[in-house]
């Protein structure tokens, strides 16, 4: 009977451990950007148009994914100043079809577009998608 219940006093706090040891979603949202940013980035287009520069995610209860691109030419960039409301079309049909956001949607995360010039720096086109958007 003692034996018993060591045994299950043991493994009571070892369970105990083990998921104290988890991480938040929001830690693991934070590591996956950093992963992909130091596994994928930068990365230009097929096309040769534009470059991803990063993505992050930061674990403070902000709730916001964000994209950074670099928009390599000046006439991608009137290109899409022009187009923006098609641009914005084409990035929420990406984000409501996509399985691989789907934990993030779960989380409730606004994502962040971010366009920047690669000739001033400056930002160019800033879209936000809140989970009202989304859902």
């Amino acid at each position: 009977m003692k034996k018993t219940i060591l045994y299950t006093l043991f493994l009571l706090s070892t369970l105990g451990f083990f998921s104290s040891c988890q991480e938040s979603k929001g830690e693991r949202f934070e590591r996956e950007a950093k992963e992909f940013t130091q596994k994928n980035c930068p990365s230009i287009s097929s096309d040769g148009l534009i470059r991803t520069d990063s993505m992050v995610c930061h674990n403070d209860g902000k709730k916001d994914m964000q994209y950074f691109y670099t928009i390599l030419n000046e006439e991608t960039e009137d290109v899409l100043l022009r187009n923006q409301e098609n641009v914005r079309v084409e990035l929420h049909r990406g984000i409501i079809n996509s399985v691989d956001m789907r934990h993030q949607k779960e989380a409730g995360l606004n994502f962040h577009y971010i366009y920047r010039s690669s000739k001033t720096g400056k930002e160019v086109l800033h879209f936000v998608f809140t989970p009202q958007d989304y859902r």
